[in-house]
């Protein structure tokens, strides 16, 4: 099941939601909650659903940033150039695959003096709320 505007919508969870998640347990169904959101870890989606009187582990959930874990982790990725929230470099960190970020602002000299790390093997991305011009540039060099 989709989570936002399925199960709730601007922080309310929709009439019945809850009902249909717990009769479709009894019916036997396993709920897999997705979500392409990859702003929080899996944990903190839990977390989210529990405030909202949702039953779930994070093995229920699947959110964008833990399926490009699971591919980087799949592929052999062990360093990869992560511009994302916190959420997201959980979720590499949780498989073994290393996020590499960065916060600064480099001015034109600065980049191009820029060294690369050259065991990063991937650049991902998700939703960034600190993005900036300086991070596209990196990901992009590599």
């Amino acid at each position: 099941l989709d989570m936002d505007g399925v199960l709730w919508e601007g922080g309310e969870v929709l009439e019945g939601a809850i009902d249909a998640v717990l009769e479709l347990r009894k019916r036997g169904k396993r709920v897999v909650y997705v979500t392409n959101n990859s702003a929080r870890s899996r944990k903190e989606v839990c977390a989210k659903l529990a405030s909202y009187g949702f039953d779930a582990t994070p093995q229920d959930i699947v959110t964008s940033g833990w399926a490009a874990a699971v591919y980087l982790k799949e592929k052999g990725v062990k360093k990869a150039f992560v511009m994302g929230s916190e959420g997201l470099q959980q979720e590499m960190r949780d498989l073994g695959v290393e996020p590499v970020t960065m916060d600064a602002t480099l001015t034109e000299e600065e980049f191009k003096s820029f060294t690369l790390d050259a065991s990063v093997s991937a650049v991902v991305t998700g939703v960034d709320f600190s993005f900036n011009w300086s991070k596209l540039a990196v990901a992009s060099a590599y």
